[in-house]
């Protein structure tokens, strides 16, 4: 009798638990979809059929059924306004999908994306923390938010303007010619491969030089730093918003294990960077630019011989012993390592694809290079190595790289919606409220409506070369392209990433051809068969199976 009351009380205890959970999810189930169904009925919404126990779920799962399975996520804004295209005057899409994620305002309309992005840039969704708060602890760029944000986004800045960039150009080159050599060596064997993996090691490899001026040979060994990086994406990409398996020990276990990893290779590169602080002499480091700011504002100028009357170190010395400190630089350079690498390596597929679609831009991108930079490779790096700034002084390559960020940005920007911030539609003057919902600047639909862009689903580079008053003229104003997003919050990569693609377009176009290897009758999106696709464990929208491709060297 003794063993039959614990086993009971265990078993009313549990089942107390599960009354509770239940609870608290059926109030929390009505209290959203009420919200949004409030929210539909104030603003005259054409909404899809919305399910009181699943939202708008049943209907998304159905529209997608009409699309490939894989079709990414930020494209279903996009697929909604085709399916309802009254939808299009009020410049937002409504999605609720709770609980897999918090109701969303998809803003569609390129000014109202302005008013939380540009004229008021409201704070990170809770979203991204959920996604990247066990890995960087909020500490840095992309999910922290205020004084912390403000004070590291100006220390990084410097190291991330297009003087300092193109001082990096020759580190860049050499990273650039080892992706170079792959593609040659597929070219030799004939082999068909997936064009992202390089892509995505060379992405990493130029981050290594220009943030911590070092070749991490990511591209050519078997890097810890880079197997820990994938299998940190994999952990923080499992459905974020599974409670259960966030508070998962074993989960939090290989989170912590991949950041312990991570910051034993990085921690001594970091520590010679502050050697390396306040000296003269180019190139520098994103990250040694970054001390340098750090330490300017922290009363050390330069010198790390000057004492202070604490302990007789220097400010230069306490920072180099500051366990916070480095805590925050780890952090802010392994979110470059995260957040970099994929969306370069996705849009420089995406281009290959594009200029083998279209061979006469192809051609012209070549005669610009043979114009501007020399006849062949070796005295384009030359010109280019004399003179960095000459890789601005390529307006069609420009327009090639703007027009594939156009149709496939690699990025969607989500803010947190508030009891006093309201949409308004520069049009109608319709009023939206925003309490309780994820805002998500949907550049992948803003930038193929044809409202704002004439033959939307077309590759047509010369629309941003177009003169004032030419139908080709491109977007609505100024705030219809937001690849890198617009505002204060805007991508600090967006000048490396240009230059990266330029260099790798410089080195690649004239001597190889990348030819995609689809199969025949593979799926389509929008005509393409290198469409977004939806990737387990990944962060980012890739190109449909990585872009298979074989390589050819021309005459």
């Amino acid at each position: 009798m003794g063993s039959v009351l614990p086993a009971r009380s265990i078993g009313h205890a549990v089942a107390l638990i599960l009354v509770v959970l239940l609870a608290r999810f059926t109030y929390k189930l009505i209290k959203v979809r009420c919200h949004v169904r409030s929210f539909i009925k104030e603003t005259g919404m054409t909404s899809p059929p919305h399910s009181f126990l699943l939202g708008h779920i049943p209907a998304m799962a159905k529209l997608l059924m009409k699309y490939p399975r894989d079709t990414a996520g930020h494209s279903i804004p996009l697929l909604l306004l085709q399916e309802y295209p009254d939808l299009r005057e009020k410049g937002l899409v409504c999605m609720d999908s709770w609980p897999i994620a918090n109701p969303m305002l998809a803003v569609v309309h390129p000014d109202m994306c302005a008013q939380f992005c540009q004229e008021q840039s409201m704070p990170k969704a809770p979203l991204m923390d959920l996604i990247f708060g066990r890995f960087t602890h909020k500490l840095d760029l992309v999910t922290s938010d205020g004084p912390h944000w403000k004070r590291w986004r100006s220390a990084f800045n410097p190291g991330f303007s297009n003087k300092n960039i193109l001082s990096l150009v020759p580190a860049i080159i050499e990273e650039v010619q080892v992706f170079k050599d792959t593609l040659s060596q597929a070219a030799d064997s004939g082999e068909t491969f997936e064009l992202l993996s390089p892509a995505v090691k060379a992405a990493c490899d130029v981050i290594g030089r220009v943030v911590l001026g070092k070749r991490l040979r990511i591209q050519t060994t078997d890097s810890p730093l880079f197997n820990a990086m994938r299998r940190q994406l994999a952990a923080i990409c499992f459905p974020e918003t599974i409670q259960l398996w966030r508070d998962n020990p074993i989960a939090n276990f290989k989170i912590w294990n991949n950041n312990r990893i991570m910051r034993n290779e990085l921690i001594e590169d970091i520590r010679t960077q502050f050697d390396e602080s306040g000296g003269a002499g180019d190139p520098k480091t994103i990250t040694r630019l970054a001390i340098d700011v750090y330490l300017k504002e922290n009363g050390d100028a330069s010198s790390s011989s000057s004492s202070s009357s604490k302990g007789g170190l220097s400010p230069r010395e306490r920072l180099l012993q500051d366990d916070d400190f480095l805590r925050v630089a780890l952090a802010q350079i392994e979110i470059f390592l995260i957040a970099g690498h994929d969306t370069t390596a996705s849009t420089l597929c995406y281009i290959y694809y594009l200029l083998h679609r279209y061979p006469e831009t192809a051609d012209r991108l070549r005669k610009e290079h043979a114009d501007v930079l020399g006849a062949d490779t070796p005295s384009a790096l030359a010109t280019i190595t004399s003179d960095p700034s000459v890789l601005h002084r390529l307006p069609y390559t420009t327009a090639v790289i703007k027009e594939t960020l156009r149709m496939y940005p690699a990025i969607a920007s989500v803010r947190a919606g508030a009891r006093s911030f309201h949409l308004v539609n520069p049009q109608t003057r319709s009023r939206f409220p925003t309490d309780g919902f994820t805002l998500m600047s949907t550049s992948q639909a803003t930038q193929r409506l044809p409202e704002y862009w004439p033959r939307p689903d077309e590759f047509i580079p010369d629309r941003w070369l177009a003169e004032e008053g030419d139908p080709l003229r491109a977007g609505h104003g100024n705030n219809a392209f937001r690849p890198f997003e617009m505002g204060p919050r805007n991508c600090i990569g967006q000048e490396l990433a240009t230059v990266e693609l330029k260099l790798m377009l410089v080195m690649t176009v004239r001597d190889l051809d990348v030819v995609p290897a689809y199969r025949e009758g593979a799926a389509k999106l929008f005509g393409e068969a290198a469409y977004q696709s939806l990737v387990p464990n990944e962060l980012n929208n890739r190109p449909k199976d990585g872009l298979p491709v074989r390589i050819r060297r021309r005459s």
